[in-house]
């Protein structure tokens, strides 16, 4: 008799430890168990195409992967993005989209600094201003409404915004303890066909008419997007000379 509960409580035993044997291991596996996801491998701005340059991959638990996360490069390769996209983040699905959103526009590049700048970044919407100034003349023209910035340069062509999200009063005081780094000077907007005309002149070498406005909203506005805005007319006024005050009033040119 003593035999047989022997053995039976060995048995018992070698169960119980064949059981949580088993049942440590499947826990460890499901602990080591990761996916590999697509993550921007560096800041993408808003209204940008993904190509697979911008994306790498990263490990991460099934359990961090819902179904608003995607997963495949080839989900995100060719898409624009609708929000600014962070180095290493999981990218969801709502932030992205397949449609072409600058589909109609046209891209142009003006000449800018840190005062005509607004402290854009890219994907900011803005409104275009040309302003002419000199001593007997001040004009300023609004000529274009909701344009997208899309980048910013230096001078030498280099991408001021490839891998962070800084402003163009960020990027040059960088360029002011840095002297490495230069200033920005070249914006591309994707603007209305029919504005390109008005913007144009912005291009050309040594020009300071453009000015920007940043706006608050942070999305496209598809009816305010198709306002027609005529070519700027001249209207100017002559310097005030009386009351003691010096300089030329800019005049505002009511919105069409």
């Amino acid at each position: 008799m003593s035999n047989k509960l022997l053995v039976f409580s060995f048995t018992i035993g070698l169960a119980l430890a064949v059981g949580a044997g088993i049942f440590l291991s499947k826990e460890l596996s499901a602990a080591e168990e990761t996916i590999e996801i697509v993550v921007p491998n560096k800041y993408i701005p808003q209204y940008q195409y993904i190509t697979s340059g911008d994306i790498t991959t990263r490990a991460v638990s099934p359990g961090e992967v819902d179904n608003g996360v995607v997963v495949a490069p080839e989900a995100v390769i060719g898409k624009t993005t609708l929000e600014p996209l962070y180095q290493g983040e999981k990218i969801r699905q709502e932030r992205i989209t397949k449609e072409d959103v600058l589909k109609g526009y046209d891209f142009v590049c003006v000449n800018v600094d840190l005062a005509r700048s607004g402290g854009a970044v890219p994907g900011n919407l803005v409104d275009v201003y040309s302003v002419i100034y000199d001593t007997s003349i001040a004009n300023k023209q609004l000529i274009a409404k909701n344009a997208i910035v899309l980048n910013i340069w230096d001078g030498q062509g280099n991408d001021l915004f490839k891998s962070s999200g800084v402003s163009v009063a960020e990027a040059a005081s960088r360029a002011l303890t840095k002297g490495d780094v230069k200033p920005p000077a070249v914006i591309q907007l994707a603007v209305q066909p029919h504005e390109t005309s008005n913007v144009v002149s912005g291009a050309v070498s040594g020009s300071s008419n453009i000015v920007l406005v940043v706006k608050s909203e942070g999305r496209l506005a598809g009816s305010e997007n198709n306002e027609v805005i005529e070519e700027p007319t001249d209207q100017s006024e002559e310097p005030n000379d009386g009351g003691g005050e010096t300089g030329a009033d800019i005049t505002d040119t009511p919105d069409n």
